[in-house]
């Protein structure tokens, strides 16, 4: 374990790195030109420079960072995952809203990912969810004779059954694939069903 010192040395120049960054981004808002066009009622796009998908994660920690967490700085997306998602699961409900919150905003005032562009983010804790479901599924579909199901994945999340299906395939309730699924559905643990697997 780092000593408490050195911890908040790193999360210091965390914090510096970032403010830095950030400081080296101008505003067309800002300039004079910016002030002239605003006074004369002209609506202005906020020209900040662009974050690259693999900066994203870093920005969005060093972020969240600044409202007191100390998350470490991820080395790729899959860590930031990871990492966030994994500490979820140790808040309370509360705790987690807050951190969200912080989340989103972080991910909106950076438009990482484009997210302020389709104003949409996704809630970890609910991807978590969704990835478990279709990982017991896929493991269910395995141990029941569909050897060449493979894993989902954060990036592909569905139950993949194209091995076993084309697209001449029509779904039947005595369709042995959709046998299988029901089955594997009526064993799904409380914690991964949703609303829709209720019904």
């Amino acid at each position: 374990m780092f000593k408490k010192a050195s911890v908040i040395l790193i999360f210091l120049t965390a914090c510096s790195f970032f403010q830095q960054e950030e400081q080296s981004v101008v505003s067309v808002a800002d300039t004079d030109k910016g002030k002239e066009a605003i006074a004369l009622g002209v609506e202005l796009v906020d020209e900040r420079e662009e974050i690259s998908d693999e900066d994203a994660p870093l920005v969005l920690v060093q972020c969240v960072n600044e409202s007191g967490y100390k998350f470490k700085e991820p080395k790729n997306f899959l860590d930031l995952y990871t990492t966030i998602a994994s500490y979820f699961e140790t808040i309370t409900e509360q705790e987690a809203q807050e951190l969200w919150s912080i989340i989103e905003e972080c991910a909106l005032k950076y438009n990482l990912w484009g997210v302020a562009d389709e104003n949409q983010f996704e809630d970890p804790v609910q991807v978590s969810k969704e990835i478990d479901r279709s990982l017991f599924m896929a493991k269910c579909f395995r141990e029941n004779g569909y050897p060449k199901v493979p894993d989902p994945n954060y990036f592909n999340r569905e139950v993949r059954l194209d091995a076993y299906i084309d697209d001449d395939w029509e779904l039947r309730e005595d369709d042995p694939i959709v046998q299988t699924w029901q089955a594997c559905e009526e064993n799904l643990p409380d914690e991964l069903k949703d609303d829709e697997w209720d019904e």
